[in-house]
């Protein structure tokens, strides 16, 4: 995605489809099958490309493989002016992914510091619910996020509901027996939580990631 958003209008014009999707994952990138043009933009931050696609009337809330959308998508690069050009285009804000993420939750497991900022600006109705676990667990932490996250009376104490997320449950599970055999940062930090609460989290993200807090 070189972001040329005029040769974008131009392969639309000659009857490329804006609804067009890679139709094999691309594990080097973890793009997963049936990823829209859309989502690549997002992630990508192609914000020029995402109006051209968007003007053709790209599917705002197309699902790949993963059910992820354009909204998860953003996230991953803390695209801000992303999300709101999806917003104001209808883009679902409560879709969940594979993981039963929302877009909120999405934000919160990728650090994305920018667009929590906008989503949390203005009254909302997300719920503040395992969002530390998920910006420690998940993304290694970032220290704004993670900041602006208890800023925004996020429970420090509140231990992780793992119920909601089989997946999630699993690759916990998984990470904690390898760290027995073959153990990392990530591998530690999966091993440790084990229905710890959120400060205890952050206690192991000071320890494993060197993160710094302003509380």
């Amino acid at each position: 995605m070189t972001g040329d958003a005029s040769l974008v209008a131009a392969l639309l014009e000659h009857g490329a489809n804006s609804n067009d999707s890679i139709t094999k994952s691309k594990r080097e990138l973890l793009f997963p099958k049936k990823m829209s043009l859309l989502s690549i933009a997002a992630h990508f931050r192609s914000n020029e490309t995402l109006k051209v696609l968007l003007a053709a009337r790209a599917d705002v809330n197309a699902r790949d493989s993963f059910k992820t959308t354009a909204l998860h998508w953003v996230c991953t690069s803390d695209n801000s002016d992303g999300l709101q050009l999806l917003a104001d285009a209808n883009g679902d804000l409560q879709q969940q992914d594979g993981l039963g993420f929302d877009i909120f939750k999405t934000a919160c497991a990728n650090g994305s510091y920018q667009i929590l900022t906008k989503m949390l600006a203005k009254p909302h109705g997300f719920s503040l619910r395992s969002c530390l676990h998920l910006a420690l667990l998940i993304g290694g932490g970032s220290r704004d996020a993670i900041s602006l996250l208890i800023s925004a009376k996020a429970d420090v104490n509140e231990t992780l509901d793992l119920t909601s997320s089989r997946l999630l449950k699993f690759a916990l599970t998984v990470y904690g027996v390898q760290h027995r055999i073959r153990p990392s940062r990530l591998t530690m930090m999966a091993y440790h939580h084990g229905g710890s609460s959120a400060a205890i989290d952050i206690f192991w993200g000071l320890v494993v990631w060197g993160l710094g807090f302003k509380v």
